[in-house]
């Protein structure tokens, strides 16, 4: 961890997300809407419809960076973002921080009736490779991340607890299709050796998503896959709003490319992280942020996945 090796309570953890982080966006939009009786700032609760026929900004008050605390550069993290605000630190992933960390994680998830636990990754965060992301918070030479083993470690104690485990491959930094590997044809619990339920990429650079399908869409790795590349805010995808993945897809509108990237990932055997919460459609990374489908939208997808 940045700030040192104590790590909080998943209890606590979630005590300071439910507030912060998963509070739908919108209302806290309207209320300080209201509060600063700010009639431009209502715009943004226009219906998508009206959207098409205006620039209506719809990002997220804060990056997905502001909201971990993790906007680091060379002299650490940014001043105008409080640590103490922070919702996560960054860790380096080894086998090490599995053994420490998962037995708390799964026993809580379990106590909720999930059946797995999804680890979220920032990929190559520390230019071990190369990315577009921050530089690396964890000093020179600092050891490249021991992904695979992470997960490889998690297993027997996620299955103690009979739960699944997947992991954002950003960009596909960490993957390893020997995780896929599987020696008997019984569910994901009872078999020896395979350390993810499914392949969980999130492509956030132009042209990663052809070595996606490459890779994990390949014949030799086919076991199914999920594809998180985010359709953006508006037609515009504007790079200052977090939305690189989208460079080469101006003038399409967002709903329209997810179900172009949708369409894909169906030809590929996968799936594509678009709908959630029933019928609204992700734009970028935060769920609370994500749009109502219109009666078209849901025709549309219907059509799509055969359920027309």
């Amino acid at each position: 961890l940045i700030a040192g090796q104590w790590s909080m309570p998943p209890e606590d953890v979630v005590e300071k997300l439910a507030s912060q982080y998963f509070e739908v966006t919108d209302m806290r939009r309207l209320q300080q809407a209201l509060d600063s009786n700010n009639r431009s700032s209502l715009r943004r609760f226009s219906a998508r419809s009206l959207s098409e026929e205006v620039d209506i900004d719809t990002t997220q008050e804060q990056t997905y960076e502001e909201l971990c605390g993790c906007d680091v550069g060379t002299d650490g993290v940014q001043p105008e973002h409080d640590p103490e605000s922070r919702l996560m630190d960054i860790v380096n992933l080894n086998a090490a921080w599995a053994i420490k960390v998962v037995p708390r994680w799964a026993k809580f998830v379990k106590s909720l009736g999930f059946h797995g636990i999804h680890w979220d990754t920032l990929g190559d965060f520390g230019h071990w490779h190369q990315d577009t992301f921050p530089a690396n918070p964890f000093g020179d030479g600092s050891p490249t991340p021991d992904v695979a083993g992470f997960l490889r470690a998690a297993v027997p104690i996620l299955r103690e607890y009979e739960l699944e485990q997947t992991l954002n491959f950003v960009d596909g930094f960490g993957w390893d299709p020997t995780l896929l590997n599987e020696h008997t044809d019984h569910s994901w619990i009872g078999s020896a050796g395979r350390a993810i339920a499914f392949p969980y990429w999130e492509v956030w650079t132009v042209g990663r998503e052809k070595h996606f399908f490459e890779t994990v869409g390949a014949d030799q790795y086919h076991k199914g896959f999920v594809l998180a590349m985010y359709p953006g805010y508006s037609k515009y995808h504007c790079c200052a709003k977090n939305e690189r993945q989208n460079a080469a897809e101006y003038g399409e509108w967002p709903f329209d490319l997810g179900v172009k990237r949708w369409q894909m990932c169906l030809d590929h055997g996968g799936s594509y992280h678009f709908v959630v919460d029933g019928l609204r459609y992700l734009q970028g990374p935060f769920v609370a942020d994500a749009v109502r489908c219109s009666n078209a939208d849901v025709k549309r997808l219907r059509e799509l996945t055969g359920n027309a």
